[in-house]
């Protein structure tokens, strides 16, 4: 992971982390990744200034919008302490968009699980025959 200074970036250290993951041959191994990224990601999400404005989706979408020569003249009149706190709102933005993705994860693996006794109409300690009168209804 690149540091500057005193700053490591978010996007950084998940894919150091990922890589970690994919690499650790023991069970043992990939859980205490996966520690160490769900605390990392604790401090990530309660750090930073208070007084920073945070990034949304219009934002994103006006900067993605930019074409390439906007960018760089954009980069070229702002401060470098203006883009150091950009970098690090944007962070927290990825952040918050890793923590939704995570949670749709969850929810679309919880509504893909399907109860086929509730389809029928039974209860899943249904006999055999049970299950047969119900599927042929």
């Amino acid at each position: 992971v690149k540091v500057q200074g005193d700053t490591v970036l978010v996007s950084e250290a998940q894919l150091a982390l990922s890589s970690l993951e994919v690499e650790a041959r023991t069970a043992e191994r990939r859980l205490e990744v996966s520690i160490e990224r769900e605390l990392l990601r604790l401090a990530w999400t309660s750090a930073g200034p208070p007084e920073a404005p945070q990034l949304n989706d219009e934002w994103l979408l006006a900067e993605l919008e930019r074409t390439p020569q906007a960018v760089r003249e954009r980069a070229i009149e702002t401060p470098l302490d203006a883009l150091l706190q950009e970098t690090s709102r944007l962070d927290a933005y990825l952040v918050r968009l890793l923590r939704l993705k995570r949670a749709l994860a969850k929810l679309l693996d919880e509504w893909e699980k399907v109860d086929y006794y509730a389809i029928l109409g039974v209860s899943s300690t249904a006999s055999e025959k049970e299950l047969r009168n119900a599927y042929r209804k």
